[in-house]
């Protein structure tokens, strides 16, 4: 009985053994798993990859394990194809390197860096091995990639185990200074630790282990590990963070809620599985993260462009003054290719006078002096413009008041005048302007031909020039003078008299009158007879001088002499004439010029004494005109005359006709 105790007792011991061997042999063959978009979203053995780098997917057909690629349709909603992204890319860039089957699970997870996870007493499986047909078969978990967060749940800690890794040379170098910012994204990797079979009604345990491996910190990291139903999850262990059961969906799984992960650095969850039905279970683990924000703040500068335009208010007509212009930036930004526009000051009277600026700086000024020449009266605007890249604009404009004198010149005279007769004319110059005028002289121009009488006002006759002058000197704004001129207009039709003004300054001003002159004949007779007492029987001559005293010659003229009873005409001279007994007639005169004259001398003989008388009478017919004139003559003889004898006593005085007989 002894010895059967004993037999017993050694086969147990043998069993234990067995057990153990197969345990290690279990974890040491657990390779670090990858999860690769080639291999259809399984895990891929870094012992299995192919030359060309694609691995190949472990699968294990005479344990009946099962490669089964899960994915949480919630989560695949909410983070999409750019997480999965940043996780092929890390795993590419961080190939797994082989590792030998130990006790000790081991792989690289940053391309050269290789990091232990040791095994804790609580890792080993409480039940031993059992044959794959008599079991489910458990795949490794699948790792589905996902950024979001899970809800608070309570923590249930257990020990942390940590690993840092060297970081990895900076991806982005910073040079450059046009580069803002170089950004990274944490870059998470998880592996699944466990027994492939396991037995209907053992516990077994399996270790999730979530690493980071880039130098990121992940923010509100969490974990969904799901089960199916039949898989009972008894108890769960974490290095960090909070858990929390799920059950829906017919599923059975676990929130880990880790916080912040740290970059280098891994934790793990421990969890304790007893299926509770022979059929495969489907090991699912998802994972999230919040998304990575970079943050490059660009300062924004603005260029702005202000003109601002100072200069005199009033100005005079013709003067040149001067402008400032300030252009100034109180921005933030260089204004470039500034152009200064000044426009011209009257429109059409000029073209735009553009200038270059160039760059003014943030903060700075460009002060620009421009002399500008009033050549317009009144009231007038100053404008500038600029302008600069960017559709900078700016303008200023300064009113300005032109003054400028104005000189009205006017002449006042007679419309109609006769030639010969003395004409009054008054010259009036006025300052109708908002300005002095300075040194003003008035001219006025008499009619060719008039004689000068008199002006007033001290005024200045160019008897060369037929120019009456007068030097004014200053006049203020609204003053006016007065001059008057008096001068004879001898030459008939329209006579032109012309005032002109002149002051500093180029003004002028001018007006002319124009009085019409019309010329007349003026036909004067005198008659000169001799100086008596003379004696009877002598001749004596009397004279008969007609004169045009008018401006235009007198036509058709016809004179008519005669004596008293005592005198006989015996002869003429100056004239074609018939002599009859007591008077003479000449033919018709055509024309006597005006100025001219005809002086008619007349031959008698006195036959008897005493007073006797002489008389002429004459008549024009262009201008109409008729004179007479009379004059006695004393005659003595030998013998004393008691008394005269009368004119009409002893002869009857012809009449001349009213209508003359031409005759030659």
């Amino acid at each position: 009985m002894r010895h059967f105790k004993l037999t017993m007792l050694f086969l147990g011991l043998i069993g234990l053994s067995i057990v153990a061997i197969v345990k290690a042999q279990d974890f040491s063959s657990t390779e670090p798993r990858h999860f690769s978009p080639d291999s259809g979203g399984a895990f891929v053995s870094s012992e299995n990859s192919n030359a060309n780098g694609t691995a190949s997917v472990a699968t294990d057909t005479n344990a009946a394990t099962k490669s089964v690629t899960r994915q949480s349709t919630s989560l695949q909603q909410r983070l999409e194809a750019i997480n999965r992204a940043n996780f092929f890319d890390g795993e590419k860039q961080s190939p797994a390197k082989e590792s030998k089957p130990e006790a000790d699970s081991s792989w690289d997870a940053t391309g050269g860096t290789h990091s232990v996870l040791k095994r804790t007493p609580a890792d080993e499986p409480e039940s031993k091995p059992e044959p794959p047909s008599q079991g489910p078969s458990v795949p490794a978990a699948q790792p589905t990639s996902r950024r979001g967060s899970f809800d608070q749940f309570p923590s249930e800690r257990e020990e942390e185990t940590t690993n840092r890794f060297p970081p990895p040379a900076e991806e982005f170098p910073r040079s450059d200074s046009n580069v803002l910012f170089s950004g990274q994204s944490p870059a998470l990797t998880v592996k699944t630790e466990g027994p492939k079979t396991i037995v209907v009604g053992r516990r077994s345990i399996y270790k999730v282990t979530l690493l980071n491996t880039g130098t990121i910190a992940a923010k509100d990291v969490g974990v969904l590990v799901r089960l199916p139903k039949w898989a009972e999850l008894a108890s769960q262990n974490v290095s960090v963070g909070a858990t929390q059961l799920t059950n829906q969906e017919g599923e059975n799984g676990v929130h880990w809620k880790l916080g912040e992960l740290v970059g280098q650095t891994s934790h793990t969850l421990n969890l304790h599985i007893i299926p509770r039905e022979s059929r495969p279970i489907d090991l699912a683990i998802d994972w999230a993260f919040m998304p990575t924000t970079s943050l490059a703040r660009i300062e924004v500068l603005e260029p702005k462009l202000e003109m601002s335009l100072f200069g005199p208010k009033e100005v005079l007509y013709g003067e040149t003054k001067s402008f400032t212009i300030t252009l100034s930036n109180p921005g933030t930004g260089d204004a470039e290719n500034v152009v200064l526009n000044v426009m011209p000051i009257a429109p059409g009277s000029g073209e735009i006078s553009s200038k270059p600026i160039g760059t003014i700086k943030a903060g700075g000024r460009e002060v620009i002096e421009i002399e500008l020449t009033a050549d317009q009266a009144g009231r007038l605007a100053v404008k500038a413009q600029s302008f600069a890249d960017g559709g900078l604009r700016a303008e200023a404009t300064e009113d300005v008041l032109v003054r400028r004198a104005q000189l009205q010149a006017t002449v006042a005279g007679p419309p109609v005048k006769y030639a010969g007769t003395v004409a009054a004319f008054q010259a009036r110059v006025a300052n109708t302007g908002d300005a002095a005028a300075g040194n003003v002289v008035t001219e006025l121009i008499l009619p060719t031909g008039s004689k000068y009488v008199s002006s007033s006002d001290d005024g200045m006759y160019d008897e060369t020039r037929g120019i009456v002058r007068w030097r004014i000197g200053p006049m203020h704004s609204g003053a006016v003078r007065l001059f008057n001129v008096k001068c004879i207009l001898n030459n008939a039709g329209e006579n032109r008299t012309e005032l002109h003004a002149s002051a500093q300054g180029d003004l002028t001003a001018s007006q002319s009158l124009a009085t019409k002159v019309e010329a007349m004949a003026d036909l004067k007779m005198e008659i000169n007879d001799p100086q008596g007492p003379l004696p009877v029987g002598e001749v004596m001559i009397y004279e008969v001088k007609i004169v045009n005293r008018g401006t235009k010659r007198a036509e058709q003229i016809r004179a008519m002499m005669f004596f008293s009873k005592g005198v006989e005409p015996v002869g003429v001279e100056g004239v074609k004439a018939t002599i009859s007994p007591g008077e003479v007639q000449t033919n018709v005169i055509d024309a006597i010029e005006a100025g001219e004259s005809i002086v008619i001398r007349i031959k008698a003989k006195a036959d008897q004494p005493g007073n006797h008388k002489f008389g002429a009478k004459l008549q024009c017919i262009n201008p109409d005109t008729r004179l007479s004139c009379e004059e006695s003559t004393r005659f003595y003889g030998e013998a004393v005359v008691a008394e005269t004898t009368p004119l009409q006593a002893t002869r009857v005085t012809p009449e001349l006709p009213q209508r003359l007989d031409i005759r030659r």
